[in-house]
Order: structure tokens, then sequence, then C-alpha cells
């Protein structure tokens, strides 16, 4: 590799001197005959121009839906936080109070990320999942931030799985505790 021709320059106070190369190569410039002239007054080849300001606008473009998919997930975040408070944990203590009366041990629990835990058992009752079926039966709703769903979630003695993805709106008190009902009568017959 060669380096093109320089020449030092001597800079600063007597006796402090500071150098700096400069390079005393010329580039060629190579002009085409289509060019657009912007504002500046450079010149640049149509094509050029054309393919920086498609790219431009694809990035612009691309931020802007990630700017929204960020609001909209905010969105939703904020609403399932008001929508957990004010509508499932009620909806699950409705239940949780009937249930009590009858003997049944129930546990409405709030989870770190955002989740629902309602736990219903009765002595030595055990879910028949994890780690050698050692969790109680137990309810899960579940936010999927990146969907903007809620997933439900039932393991019961004999099995456990996803009764769904929900939308926001469907969570309603009647839902919940339709679901929570059909949860306790699988969980009441064995199943």
């Amino acid at each position: 590799m060669s380096l093109p021709p320089a020449a030092a320059v001597r800079r600063g106070k007597p006796g402090f001197f500071r150098y700096t190369l400069v390079s005393l190569k010329a580039e060629p410039v190579r002009r085409v005959r289509t060019r657009a002239v912007d504002k500046g007054g450079l010149t640049m080849k149509k094509e050029v121009q054309d393919a920086l300001e498609t790219a431009i606008a694809g990035f612009e473009k691309r931020q802007d839906a990630e700017q929204q998919r960020l609001r909209e997930r905010e969105r939703f975040e904020t609403e399932w936080i008001r929508n957990r408070t004010t509508v499932v944990v009620p909806a699950l203590e409705e239940i949780k109070a009937l249930l009590s009366k009858a003997c049944w041990q129930c546990e409405v629990r709030p989870e770190k990320d955002q989740g629902i835990h309602f736990t219903i058992y009765r002595e030595n009752m055990k879910a028949g999942i994890g780690a050698g079926g050692s969790e109680r039966p137990y309810m899960s709703f579940q936010p999927e931030k990146v969907k903007n769903t809620v997933l439900v979630y039932v393991a019961t003695i004999g099995s456990g799985a996803g009764l769904g993805s929900f939308a926001l709106d469907q969570i309603t008190e009647d839902f919940v505790q339709a679901e929570a009902s059909k949860f306790f009568v699988r969980l009441a017959s064995g199943t």
C-alpha cells in the first residue's frame, strides 16, 4: 500500500510545534451528463439521487411504523393494567368468595410480568403438570405484548392448556367469570 504524497505543515508557537500531514495529491472528478442540481448547487446523477431519496423514504416509513407499534404496545399495557385492576381481579374475587364458602382454597395473585394467577384447590390437590405435578391447579391471564392480546391458560389435575389469546375488549367480567367457572367445573370433575 502506498501513501499519497504529503507535506508536513508546521503550526504552533515557537518551541512548541505540531505537524499536520496534508495530502498534495489531487483526485480527478468525473462528470456525467445526466445530473440533478440540488438547492446547494451540487450535482448528482439522477438515478443516485432517486435511489437515496427512496432509501430515505423507506427508512422513515419503517421508523414511523416502529413508533406506531411502540405506541400501540404502550396503549395495550396501560389498558391491560387498568382492565386487570378493574375487571379481572374483581371478577375472580367474586368467584373466590363463592368457592371459599364451599371450603375451596382460592388465591388471586398478580404476577411480576403483569399477569394474574388464580389458584383453586382443596386439601392436597395438585395439577398434573410442571415439576412432577407439584403445582396447585390454576388459571392465568397473561398479557402477550407482542400480539396485544391476553393469553388465558388453565392447569387442572389432568392437564394444562391454553384456552386462547383474546383481545382486551373480550376480557369482560362476564368472560372472566364464565372461563373461571368452566375451569372450576373441570377441576371439580377431576379432569
